[in-house]
């Protein structure tokens, strides 16, 4: 999948109010762990089904943490 693809994977399993910015930081924090991949034509693979619950929880509180104190500035 391309970035936007992969984007919008990722908002799709965030949720509904999810902008393409927190998106992007959470494909940044599951590519830092592992998550995200390339495959062999350089585009982005990711299972978030694989991610662990406790993990993706961690993560998505950290993108609302900064995207919410960006909103705020």
């Amino acid at each position: 999948m391309n970035n936007d693809q992969l984007i919008a994977h990722l908002a799709e399993r965030m949720g509904d109010v999810t902008s393409n910015a927190e998106a992007a930081s959470m494909a940044s924090m599951l590519e830092a762990h592992g998550y995200v991949g390339r495959d062999h034509n350089g585009g982005f693979t990711v299972d978030t089904e694989a991610v662990p619950e406790r993990l993706w929880f961690e993560l998505l509180a950290d993108v609302c943490e900064m995207h919410g104190e960006e909103a705020a500035q």
